[in-house]
């Protein structure tokens, strides 16, 4: 005896704008929540090391043309100039690492919501599209970690 499956409600996936409506929403609240478990894991973990990285550039400028102050360590450190400066400064660099971190879900998310309205020959263009984004997002953060020396210090003098 060979088992059938159901027919599919809706078969050709055709939506009412209410059920768009539905689904976008479900899209969104789902990368909502990526952003923000990134967000947190780059608050909690990333966020020493990327500021780092963001000081080593910053500290390697002569002394003349930077704010920050030194440590007593003797080392760079960043002035605050407002008592909610520091936290401010940790919540838009963990909310910018977050965001790259959620990035490709987001995508996934986004790809998914448009997909049901693109045609099959529409729909072939899809991996080169990701592969080439792919591609240069990885050669623009390249150049950026090349030129960040070079860029702070012109934006400084």
């Amino acid at each position: 005896m060979r088992l059938s499956r159901r027919p599919r409600a809706n078969p050709t996936g055709e939506m009412s704008i209410l059920e768009h409506v539905g689904e976008l929403r479900n899209r969104l609240a789902k990368s909502c929540a990526a952003l923000v478990v990134a967000t947190l894991v780059a608050f909690s973990v990333l966020y020493d090391p990327v500021l780092e990285f963001v000081l080593r550039s910053y500290c390697s400028l002569p002394e003349s043309v930077r704010i920050g102050t030194l440590g007593e360590d003797g080392g760079c450190r960043l002035a605050a100039l407002s008592p909610l400066e520091p936290l401010s400064i940790r919540i838009r660099l963990s909310l910018t690492v977050g965001l790259l971190l959620a990035m490709p879900f987001i995508a996934f998310q986004l790809w998914r919501f448009i997909t049901p309205g693109l045609r099959p020959n529409e729909k072939r263009f899809a991996i080169p599209f990701a592969l080439a984004s792919t591609l240069l997002f990885a050669a623009g953060v390249a150049v950026a970690f090349y030129t960040l020396p070079k860029a702070i210090g012109f934006l400084v003098s």
